[in-house]
Parts: structure tokens; C-alpha cells; sequence
């Protein structure tokens, strides 16, 4: 996890997080963002396509 805020912007492909304590999968697209709060446990998987993504933080 990180200790910041984090916000994640899909310009082309996709990518798949994983969001361990909400138990769920989230899958971005071109024009998608994620805002994950600091100390959020996740991982991700980019997709067969590849993927460019902005990240930042709050």
C-alpha cells in the first residue's frame, strides 16, 4: 500500500486492480480513473493489450 492518496487515469488499454479489503476486482478503461485512498492494499494486472495510465497523488 501506499502512504498517500492515489488517483489513476487509463488514457489507452486496460488495466485490472485488485482491491483485497473491499474483496473486489476493478477494471479500467481508456477515459476510466481510481481514486484509492491511502494504505489501501491493492494489486494490478494490465491487460493484453498493454496499458497508459497517469498516477498521482492527492
Amino acid at each position: 500500500p501506499h502512504g498517500y492518496p492515489k488517483v489513476i487515469y487509463v488514457l489507452q488499454g486496460s488495466i485490472t486492480f485488485g482491491l483485497a479489503e473491499e474483496g473486489r476486482q476493478v477494471t479500467l478503461k481508456a477515459g476510466d480513473h481510481l481514486e484509492l485512498p491511502a494504505g489501501t492494499q491493492h494489486n494490478a494486472i494490465v491487460g493484453e493489450n498493454g496499458v497508459r495510465c497517469l498516477e498521482a497523488h492527492r
